[in-house]
């Protein structure tokens, strides 16, 4: 540095890279069957990594899906602090041993192969999803069999490069010319005896008569017959079900151009089959409700909080109560302490009074 100045350095940043992933996406059928084999092709100016889901349009229409994949990786920071900090600070670490272990299952893999070829009996809201396929020279392909649904699914494809990012969706529809929709119920009672209608859609341009038989364990009355359906239009056949015993059943509906096979529960008396679960768990003694309460208690007190306000809230009322496993809870509190005695509070604030 010369005598009497200052030399200063710039870099400039390019905070508005653009980082589009350049990319598309085709189906084979964008309107296909139930078991219907469908290819997805991604075509990418560069090579990269993709996850592929196929999931049921109605689940999106749950809840909104404001999702933008290049957004949560590079989010937009306005005032940026830079905050460099050491601490010396007691930390508990939970061992990851103690996790359970989750089984990931591929929806349209093995149950969808094992379908019956006339039969629709498998209904998953995700009928793909494929955590990782890497292009070659651009280019990857995969097929997928079509669930039995009748619905609209949304394919969103999402990418990452060495410098891009980028998602892609596409739609397509699952349908039938005709097809049928029972409206069972979640599950029955014994003794229960109730109607179940059948929605039956003729798409076609021409009236179908169509003969129809339900074959079940359950009394299901009439269990079979004919029906007429205009053409372009629904009908309904009314079902009477009568549940005299309990116990897990299939219900075949077959109605020649189609034919869907569902699983349907029948309980015990409920209050009764209940109560027989709480004196087995009490070790043969008679029900009361103050062994419940008790329990449920219990639960409460050993439930994991997280933030320090809920962490002392529990650790009050459990030593009131004797209750002496705290030692987690001391060890998150000492985790959160600061260095001029206060706590961090729900809102990452310092605050000594609590």
């Amino acid at each position: 540095m010369e005598k009497h100045k200052i030399i200063k350095i710039i870099k400039k940043i390019d905070l508005n890279k653009n980082r589009k992933l350049n990319f598309s996406i085709k189906l084979s059928k964008y309107i296909a069957n139930p078991k219907d084999y469908i290819n997805l092709e991604i075509f990418s100016n560069e090579d990269a990594e993709f996850t592929i889901s196929v999931v049921d349009e109605a689940i999106f229409a749950l809840a909104n899906n404001n999702f933008d994949f290049e957004k949560k990786l590079y989010p937009q920071i306005y005032y940026p602090e830079m905050i460099i900090d050491t601490s010396n600070k007691y930390f508990y670490y939970y061992p990851r041993a103690a996790l359970p272990i989750s089984k990931n299952i591929m929806a349209s893999t093995k149950a969808a192969n094992s379908q019956k070829a006339n039969t629709r009996e498998f209904f998953p809201d995700t009928a793909l999803w494929i955590p990782s396929i890497i292009t070659k020279n651009g280019y990857a392909k995969i097929t997928f069999k079509n669930p039995d649904s009748i619905t609209s699914f949304r394919v969103t494809v999402n990418g990452v490069s060495k410098k891009s990012v980028g998602t892609k969706i596409t739609k397509y529809v699952s349908t039938k010319d005709f097809y049928i929709r029972p409206i069972l119920p979640k599950f029955a009672i014994k003794g229960d005896s109730f109607v179940v209608p059948v929605i039956i859609y003729n798409k076609n341009n021409i009236d179908l008569k169509v003969n129809y038989s339900i074959n079940s364990e359950i009394n299901i009355s009439p269990q079979s017959g004919n029906i007429e359906i205009p053409k372009n239009l629904t009908k309904i056949l009314k079902l009477k079900f009568e549940t005299n015993e309990a116990g897990e059943y299939n219900i075949l509906f077959n109605f020649d151009k189609d034919i869907v096979k569902l699983p349907f529960t029948v309980y015990d008396n409920k209050l009764k089959r209940h109560e027989k679960e709480i004196i087995q768990s009490n070790k043969g003694n008679v029900f009361n409700i103050n062994s419940l309460i008790y329990e449920n208690i219990n639960e409460l007190l050993k439930y994991p909080y997280d933030c320090t306000e809920q962490t002392v809230s529990s650790i009050f009322p459990a030593v009131l109560n004797g209750y002496t496993d705290i030692q987690s809870n001391i060890y998150r509190l000492y985790k959160y302490q600061n260095n001029d005695g206060g706590w961090v509070g729900g809102q990452m604030i310092n605050q000594i009074h609590i």
